[in-house]
């Protein structure tokens, strides 16, 4: 029974749904090209 409740806990505490984004208006994505500020992408190289 002790296996079972930590277990059930485990997967509670770490399972799919505690990894949850939440998208912030004006916060840069750390993996996402849109990330890049446009301004890069006009200079000459």
């Amino acid at each position: 029974l002790l296996r079972e409740q930590v277990e059930y806990l485990r997967q509670k505490l770490y399972g799919k749904s505690s990894e949850k984004v939440v998208h912030q208006p004006g916060q840069l994505s750390l993996f996402g090209e849109e990330s890049l500020p446009e301004e890069e992408a006009d200079l000459p190289s």
